[in-house]
């Protein structure tokens, strides 16, 4: 896989590995992450969508209004959304709505409010941060822990600048997750 901004050169060579030609491919699932050639990571994130349909699916008894397991079921749910939030942080506002917009689908499910109540008063009254504020703290936490690791070798990796702007990297996008920039 050929990670780039721009679209992938259709000139590469064949990768050869014991005269066995290794194929390229879109995407590749690596540790439950789907990894994308631009690191946008848009497959993953529909998959986990999905995966938390399922999972309400299962819930749906419990996810209602006279149930008092309602919060814990959402935690359940959230971990499936949220699974891989450091890395899921570097992706667009766009994506990261997607997955607000299931989350907000959940808590009406849960709560049953009227139309109008609008959804940032679902979010104060149950006391639940947003998909986007609970990613940016996992987050600045997993940037915390690498950047005082005693091991230089791991600090390195989180490096703060970005050596070449016209290649996405990992490392470059961990270090200034998109919407940090103001408008």
């Amino acid at each position: 896989m050929i990670i780039s901004k721009q679209r992938p050169p259709t000139n590469t060579p064949k990768l050869m590995l014991n005269n066995t030609e290794i194929p390229l491919f879109k995407s590749l699932k690596y540790l439950g992450v789907i990894i994308d050639s631009k690191l946008n990571f848009i497959e993953h994130i529909i998959k986990i969508i999905t995966k938390g349909s399922q999972t309400a699916g299962i819930l749906y008894p419990l996810l209602n209004q006279k149930s008092k397991l309602t919060l814990k079921n959402e935690k359940v749910i959230r971990s499936e959304i949220c699974y891989a939030a450091p890395i899921i942080s570097q992706t667009s506002k766009k994506n990261i709505g997607k997955l607000q917009i299931f989350q907000n689908k959940i808590l009406r499910r849960m709560t049953r409010p009227p139309w109008y109540v609008r959804n940032s008063q679902i979010h104060a009254n149950l006391q639940i941060e947003t998909v986007q504020q609970f990613v940016s703290k996992l987050h600045e936490e997993f940037k915390t822990r690498v950047l005082n690791h005693p091991n230089p070798l791991i600090k390195d990796t989180f490096s703060q600048t970005i050596p070449n702007p016209r290649y996405l990297t990992p490392t470059s996008l961990m270090a200034d997750p998109p919407w940090n920039h103001p408008p």
